[in-house]
Order: C-alpha cells, then structure tokens, then sequence
C-alpha cells in the first residue's frame, strides 16, 4: 500500500509524540539511542508533533498487536511506521519517511539536530509501494474498507479477502451474548450454540464453497469445517483451553488455515456429509498413488481431515503410513513424523497440494529438512569417531596383555 494512501485512511486515535514508544521515536528520528522520553515540565498539550493510529490488529490474544501510524508535524504528514508491541518483549517496527523537510522539522523539534546524519533507507517516495513484514498480518480492502487482516483470513489472492473476521466479532456479539441462559447452553457444547456458530461463520465467509462440519477434536479444539474459494481450501476452527469449560465465547479464538488445493474440496465434502468416498475420483487417486496408500488407508485418511482429526492429507498421510506394522523404508531412523513431513515437501514441492503438514511454507520444509539432515550425519559422524576410539582404546590394552 502506498504512504500516501495510509495518509488519507480515517485516524482511530491521535497522541502526542512524547506518548508514543520512546524507542520508535529515537529510531525513525534516527537520534543514536539519545532519546528516552521527556520529563512532564517539558510535554506541550498543543505540540505539533503528533502520531495517528490509522490501522490496527490483535494478533494474539492479550499478547501481541500491529499497528500502523502516521506522523505529522504541523498538520504534514512526513513518515507511515508499522509496530509490533507484545507484552513479552519491546516493540518491532519499520518506518518510511516521505518527507525530508517536515522530518527534519519534527527532528529538531525533539532534540534540536542532536545528529545531522540520517539513515537514507527511512526515505522513500510517496507514491511507492512499501514492502513491509507485518508479523504474519496483511493489508487488505474489504469492499471500500482498509483494514489490518490475518493473512490466513485473506488467502492467497489479497486483493480479495475471504473471510471477514469483524464481521463474525460483530455478528457474535449480536446473536450469542444477548442470549439469557447459562454459558454452556449457549457454548458449542450445545445444539443452539452449534446452530449459531454455523451461521456466524458461515456468514463470515466472504466467497466461494463451505462445509460446516462442527465437531471437537479433543476438549480445546472445536473443527469447524471448511471452505474452498480460489482453487484453495481452508479450514476454519476454535483452539484454545478455554474450550475444555463452556465454550461459548469462541469467536476470539477462531484460526483459519490452508488445508490443500481445492481439486479435493468435493471429496472432502462428500465425506464430511455421508462418510461416503468413490476411489475413482481423480483426487483420490492422486492422494492415494502419491502416498502409496491402500484402499482402506485412503478413505482413512480423506476421513481425518474431513473431520478435523489429522490437520492436512500431509500430516494424515504420513501419520497413518508411520503406524504400519512395518514402516516404509524411507522413515528409518527417523524418531517423528514431522520429519517425514518436511522430506515430503522439500523433495516435492507440488505435495503442497497436499498441505503443509507442520510447516509454514515449502521453503520452510526446505530448511527444515536440509537442517535434519545435517543433524543426522553430525550424530552418525559422532557415533563413528566414538566406536574408533573405543577400538583403539581396546587395541592398545590387548597389545599392553600380549606376552613374547
């Protein structure tokens, strides 16, 4: 998104510079670690300097939010900042400036040109798009609407978000806190709170196909189904302890993640509705020649994750060849399943299709891989040094007890 695009979004929140993070004001001034704040005698009400909030997002509950900030001196916007502040650690941010003149004017204004270098990389042109790492979130339009969306909630085509996460907070607040009865008669637990769940979601999901399956995994994980929109499926569900109780404010825990490509949503759905699977279907054959799977394993395994058991057919596919009488020779010595996991994808990429398993991304499993490998020649390497030594020690104590 371009700065001066952030620049005309509406502001939520205006501070005064001196209430902003004293480290992303020292940074984006570029003043050298000099500055930490301001005593109260020195705090103007009517400072130029202001910081306007124009986007922002939870990311992790009570834990972790992004923001995007404008700063403005004097009425000119002059830099868009993106921060990361948890409750863990200090913030993270990147800043652009976009205006040399009125930053050099807030500049002074803190600390009167304590350094006159400034870091070039802060300056960009206004017009230009900026490449920014938001901390798993994204920037996206819903309709004429800017907003700071969880990556997964958009899908793989940005510029047309999938699923509306506001929309599901308003609608929950609306339909199931009002609701007069006990949390658990209102919670998933319950056939109303069930009801009310698939249509929340349901709603939420902006595009394409759904399947609401609405069934618990174990007592902190409530799989709600899944959607296809875009040649991709995604699967929608509720984690967190606080589904072992009540489990009627779920909506603050609702995740959202890439199950495969979307050639397998009809099969998936038609084992989510009937429990039926026709192993003649194209998607079936490629998942059951791609793993080497039996019949039997197949209808298995599209059965986990149609119902949220297994994660994706990567995750089911090896769990269920991992727990043959006889493993398949590509797992020796191997001690989990996650290994296989990443050797699946790195040495394939298009098992994507499949999923991604444990991982975060091809390239991940990439590394992920590369790294258990050289973890395993390092300990085998290891082993062997050690048993040459054992010898050598041996053989030196035989030749000390040889007599002439």
């Amino acid at each position: 998104m371009k700065p001066s695009e952030i620049y005309r979004l509406p502001t939520k929140q205006i501070d005064s510079w001196y209430s902003a993070n004293d480290e992303m004001i020292d940074s984006v001034l570029n003043l050298g670690g000099a500055y930490n704040g301001i005593d109260w005698d020195a705090r103007d009400e009517e400072t130029p300097f202001k910081v306007l909030r124009k986007l922002d997002l939870t990311l992790t509950h009570n834990e972790s939010w992004v923001y995007i900030e404008v700063l403005e001196f004097d009425g000119v916007p002059f830099a868009v900042v993106n921060r990361l502040s948890t409750e863990h650690s200090g913030p993270d941010h990147e800043a652009v400036v976009t205006d040399r003149a009125t930053f050099e004017k807030a500049r002074s204004y803190v600390i009167a040109a304590m350094h006159d270098k400034q870091d070039e990389d802060l300056f960009a042109d206004p017009e230009a798009e900026i490449e920014w790492d938001l901390h798993g979130a994204i920037i996206a339009r819903y309709g004429d609407e800017v907003r700071l969306a969880h990556r997964s909630d958009v899908g793989f085509v940005p510029d047309k978000p999938a699923f509306d996460r506001e929309k599901m907070e308003r609608d929950f607040d609306a339909k199931v806190r009002p609701i007069d009865l006990p949390r658990v008669e209102k919670g998933l637990h319950s056939q109303l709170g069930r009801e009310l769940a698939f249509e929340i979601l349901g709603d939420a999901i902006l595009r394409g196909r759904k399947t609401m399956v609405g069934e618990f995994v174990h007592d902190t994980k409530w799989f709600a189904g899944f959607y296809e929109t875009d040649d991709y499926v995604y699967e929608v569900y509720a984690n967190s302890y606080t589904l072992g109780k009540d489990a009627a404010y779920w909506a603050s825990t609702i995740d959202i993640g890439y199950l495969c490509h979307g050639k397998f949503y009809d099969v998936l759905d038609k084992m989510a509705r009937t429990g039926e699977a026709d192993l003649a279907d194209p998607a079936l054959v490629d998942l059951k020649t791609s793993f080497d799977l039996t019949d039997e394993e197949t209808v298995q395994v599209l059965a986990d994750v149609a119902h949220g058991r297994e994660g994706d057919f990567v995750e089911a596919a090896v769990e269920t060849l991992w727990q043959r009488e006889i493993a398949p020779e590509r797992f020796a010595g191997m001690d989990h399943p996650i290994f296989e996991q990443a050797r699946v994808l790195a040495e394939d990429p298009e098992m994507a299709r499949f999923g991604l398993g444990g991982m975060s991304s091809v390239k991940y499993a990439h590394d992920y891989w590369n790294r258990y490998q050289q973890t395993v020649a390092k300990r085998e390497a290891d082993a062997a040094a050690k048993a040459a030594e054992a010898a050598e020690t041996e053989g030196s104590g035989d030749a000390l007890t040889t007599r002439p």
